[in-house]
């Protein structure tokens, strides 16, 4: 009996200790040490406030790579007053891959009032991947009690931001997910749990569906490997039926073993009219279908996208599977950001 109980406690303290510890994802797609230093000297080279704020914006529109929760500490640090760093903020949103609880909190002690503090908090809350597990890392950073609990306000507002999918903005999105039998490939989290690819995809995609997205947006649900599934035959608005409708949808993508159609898959996803974003991940290079050849396809990409909207593109490649191509996959996903505007992310 003693020893039965003595399981049972070990295996609640482990339950609890991994719900308790973030995920943090190894973003290896963002702007390297080199190209953050060059940034940074650009910045520090200018005496004018607004003169800073202007590089900053260049270097992202020429660019879309993200910048890591660090990156983003050393690139806010040198915008001392709140107008400056708002600014900055917002010419960045899209291109912050992450931000942890404890990266937030020591963006903010770089103020010494909490007004200033608070101020920056709304800017950035929703840049922190694991807000609602850490938050009191972020609220212990301020003294008298009411601070903490404005702080603790604009936390319970925020929607944490996914490591894979960022902050979705957008009113009328696709996602498209990625099946195909690499993504049976596993790994060990951060946190210690173990995930394979499509399963890692599938708890951020949910949590994204279901905290994120707000009643005046639409989505659309697509996986793919071979051939391509759709959840709807067109964009339906993100109320909480339909929320639950594709949670379960997305909780029922299973693998299978017909290749990667991305050719097919991108093309599908730009024919819908009044789209504004895709969010396209994969595993691979394109293996099956009209084209195989990034570069065509990429091209294609560009006369189906006729409104010129981003494809925001996660390669996701933790873990080893006997068909990994990694060097290839990154060239495709980064290329197809670029080429469209959107995000490019990779995650290894």
């Amino acid at each position: 009996m003693k020893s039965q109980l003595f399981v049972i406690l070990t295996l609640t303290y482990i339950v609890s200790t991994l719900a308790e510890k973030p995920i943090i994802c190894n973003q290896t797609g963002a702007h390297t040490d080199e190209e953050l230093n060059q940034l940074l000297q650009a910045i520090n080279d200018q005496t004018m406030s607004d003169e800073k704020v202007k590089v900053v914006a260049h270097a992202v529109s020429v660019s879309q790579k993200g910048f890591t929760g660090p990156q983003v500490v050393k690139l806010l640090k040198l915008f001392g007053f709140s107008k400056n760093m708002k600014d900055v903020v917002e010419l960045i949103n899209m291109h912050v891959l992450s931000i942890t609880a404890e990266e937030c909190a020591d963006i903010l002690e770089t103020f010494s009032f909490s007004s200033d503090k608070l101020k920056v908090l709304e800017q950035i809350a929703n840049f922190v991947s694991d807000l609602q597990i850490n938050n009191e890392t972020i609220v212990n950073g301020f003294t008298m009690s009411s601070d903490k609990q404005k702080a603790r306000d604009i936390i319970a507002n925020a929607s944490p931001r996914s490591c894979i999918y960022g902050t979705v903005t957008e009113k009328r999105v696709h996602f498209i997910v990625d099946v195909s039998l690499s993504m049976t490939a596993t790994f060990i989290a951060t946190n210690g749990e173990k995930f394979n690819r499509l399963s890692f995809v599938q708890k951020e995609l949910d949590e994204v569906i279901r905290y994120q997205l707000k009643s005046d947006q639409n989505m659309n649900v697509f996986s793919f490997a071979g051939r391509v599934i759709e959840w709807q035959p067109g964009l339906v608005p993100a109320n909480q039926t339909m929320i639950n409708s594709a949670v379960s949808f997305v909780d029922r993508m299973d693998f299978r073993k017909d290749g990667t159609n991305s050719y097919e898959a991108l093309r599908v996803a730009l024919s819908e009219p009044e789209l504004e974003a895709v969010y396209f991940l994969t595993d691979g290079q394109p293996s099956v279908g009209p084209s195989t050849d990034s570069d065509y396809i990429v091209k294609k990409v560009l006369e189906w996208n006729v409104n010129g909207i981003p494809v925001h593109s996660t390669a996701f490649l933790s873990g080893q599977h006997s068909s990994d191509y990694k060097p290839e996959a990154k060239r495709f996903m980064e290329m197809l950001a670029d080429a469209t505007g959107g995000i490019y992310r990779c995650i290894e």
